[in-house]
Formats: structure tokens, sequence, C-alpha cells
């Protein structure tokens, strides 16, 4: 009788673990949501140090909303945070270099004070990245990512590597993109 019951437990097991994982998302916003995916399909633990700093991150740039799909081309895009449209990272699933990369600019576009608390004036200086952004676009081309004082500069030479810099060496080895 006791293996029989055993049997049953660990047949019921999975099923009431993903049955209170589906609860519990229910309390979740579409942003956590989408980020607990990216973890999965990094084959990530949730629990884990690594996905602790990188929610801390998150969470510093506002958790912006996680498109994931096949063909993209990793991008942040811009919301308008006032009226509940998300910013938005487009990575590919699983590909958390893209999503480090595409983080920094989340983090730009939602500067915090040392207390944690949005800048006052958010919408101000989201709007003049914006437009810096744009200029440096068309008067730096592509050397606009080796360009120091540039958006894209500051995203992918400065904020993206201070986020892999608090990463263990095991997970940098596992998801770091080498350079070409």
């Amino acid at each position: 009788m006791a293996n029989l019951f055993d049997n049953l437990i660990d047949y019921l097991k999975p099923k009431a673990h993903s049955a209170i994982d589906s609860i519990i998302d229910l309390f979740k916003t579409n942003e956590e949501i989408q980020f607990k995916n990216l973890l999965k399909y990094a084959d990530i633990k949730s629990d884990s140090k690594d996905a602790n700093i990188l929610k801390s991150y998150m969470e510093k740039a506002g958790m912006p909303y996680i498109k994931f799909g096949e063909d993209v081309w990793p991008t942040f895009k811009k919301g308008k945070k006032a009226q509940g449209e998300p910013d938005t990272l487009n990575v590919r699933p699983g590909n958390i270099d893209d999503f480090i990369e595409e983080l920094a600019h989340a983090i730009q576009y939602n500067p915090r004070t040392k207390d944690g608390e949005y800048r006052d004036r958010l919408g101000s200086i989201r709007d003049s990245l914006k437009f810096y952004a744009y200029n440096q676009m068309k008067e730096y081309g592509d050397y606009r990512y080796i360009e120091p004082g540039t958006v894209e500069y500051q995203a992918h030479q400065e904020i993206a590597p201070s986020i892999w810099n608090e990463l263990s060496d095991t997970f940098i080895e596992k998801f770091k993109r080498k350079p070409k």
C-alpha cells in the first residue's frame, strides 16, 4: 500500500507544482511572466544568484516587456510609461546576450535616483535620449557604438558590461556572445 501511495504522490507532484505555478502567474504582470519565460528558454534556475541579479536590473529598468522572436534583430523600443505602453526588449528566445545588451537601453531610459526612485521629469529625460540617439545615428552611423558619449556607447560599452561584471564566471561563459 505504501508503494502505491508513493507512486501516486510522484505522479501528482509535478501536476500540483504546475497548477500552483499557474495560479501564481495570475498575480504576476505580463513583464514578470515574460522574464520568467526568458529564464526558462535559457535554462536558468529562477532562484539562482544570476537570475536574481538579472531580475534586479529588470526592476532598475522599470520592468520592460520582453518580446521573443526567432528572427528578431535585438532592439529596445521606448514605450509611453505614463499611458501604460511598456518599453519593449525584442530578443531571441533564451538569448541572454541580446537581453542584457537591450536591457542596458531600458536602464538608460528609466533613470533612477540613488534612493531607487524615478528621476523628476522622466518624460523629458526619455525624449532627450531619443532625440540624441536619432541625431547620433545620422551623424555617426554604426560608429555610434564605439564613439564615447553616444547613447549606444553608454548602453553597450558602459551599462551592459557593468551588468556582466556582476554575473558569475560560469554564467558569462555560457551566455556571453564572443566578439568577432
